[in-house]
């Protein structure tokens, strides 16, 4: 059986179109298929939580053997207003899928989804939740990652492949999954999930919980989770520049000398000279030469003493003879002459 729906439409959204074609091309090929979309709104917004695809089981046109089911969610968070946009793909055999509508001015802040479905034999569940929170607040505390409880008492009855689904228990969950599934053995299970999470807006998932119990039944389950925080007060604002203003010119007015008196006062005493500066330090005496190396020696021998024989003392002098006394002197005539001078004595010569 194939059944289309589609709960909302919105107008002028590029989205639309694309939901649209989404829809033809899951009911050509004979699948339950509702889509949904909804937009962001600035009205006032309520938190509400999403199902779907949940409690899928037999019906009127016999057992059931799959379901796919997918929600893809912006949640805008800010002072200004809030909202959200919404994605939902839902394709189910042999009975239709359920699940909830949306309103735009809706924010979501849990997911119910693929839960105690298609427990019967060699069926198959296929779900997935994408959720971003744009949130814009005042000091926002940081983003942490998420929390998990999944694949607890899950892959009994032998056989079932759990590689891909590693149990875990935190407390306090953000997401719970593949919990008590896939019990009927011979499947396989493949069950993850990732990304972060803010005490300004938390949101919680639980997806594939006590679903695909039947044997050679398989799960394959998802969450992503991204959420990102814009800090309000940290926000700078606009930079305004001023007009640049020309101030007026002003021309200034032309005035005329008057005629009075020149004042007389006496001219002030001259000021009294500065004081001499303090002569600088005498520089540090220069450092002496370094003296001359001294003079190499002279190399002449010393002359031979002179070989000549000292000369006899000569013998005394033989003494002089006396003189014989002079001839009595010539009366006078008026004129005399000048005494004769005295003999000269001769010295002896000593011949050496």
């Amino acid at each position: 059986m194939t059944e289309l729906r589609q709960r909302r439409r919105f107008a002028r959204r590029p989205a639309r179109l694309l939901a649209l074609l989404g829809v033809a091309a899951l009911a050509a090929a004979g699948l339950s298929v509702v889509a949904l979309q909804a937009a962001e709104s600035p009205a006032s917004a309520s938190t509400v939580s999403f199902s779907q695809c949940n409690a899928h089981g037999a019906g009127p046109l016999g057992a059931p053997l799959s379901v796919n089911c997918s929600i893809s969610i912006v949640n805008t968070i800010s002072p200004s207003g809030s909202g959200s946009s919404v994605v939902v793909l839902r394709s189910c055999t042999l009975e239709g899928c359920t699940g909830d509508t949306t309103n735009s001015s809706d924010v979501i802040n849990a997911v119910h989804q693929c839960n105690g479905s298609d427990n019967v034999g060699g069926s198959a569940t296929t779900c997935s939740v994408n959720i971003v929170n744009n949130v814009s607040t005042d000091s926002p505390s940081a983003s942490t990652a998420l929390l998990l409880n999944q694949c607890i008492g899950s892959g009994g009855g032998g056989g079932t492949n759990m590689t891909a689904c590693q149990s875990s228990s935190q407390g306090s969950p953000d997401v719970t999954q593949c919990n008590g599934s896939g019990t009927g053995g011979g499947g396989f299970m493949v069950c993850t999930a990732s990304g972060t999470v803010n005490d300004a807006f938390p949101v919680t998932v639980d997806q594939c919980n006590g679903s695909e119990n039947g044997g050679g039944s398989t799960v394959t389950c998802s969450t992503t989770i991204t959420t990102n925080i814009t800090d309000t007060s940290t926000t700078a604002p606009p930079t305004t520049t001023p007009p640049t203003t020309t101030p007026p010119t002003t021309t200034p007015p032309t005035t005329t000398p008057g005629g009075g008196t020149p004042g007389g006062g006496t001219p002030g005493t001259p000021g009294t000279p500065g004081t001499p500066g303090t002569p600088g330090t005498p520089g540090a005496p220069g450092t002496p030469g370094t003296p001359g190396a001294p003079g190499t020696p002279g190399s002449g021998l010393p002359g031979t003493p002179g070989s000549g024989t000292p000369g006899t003392p000569g013998a005394p002098g033989t003494p002089g003879t006396s003189g014989s006394p002079g001839a009595p002197g010539t009366p006078s005539t008026g004129l005399e002459s000048p005494p004769a001078a005295p003999p000269v004595g001769v010295p002896p010569v000593f011949t050496g």
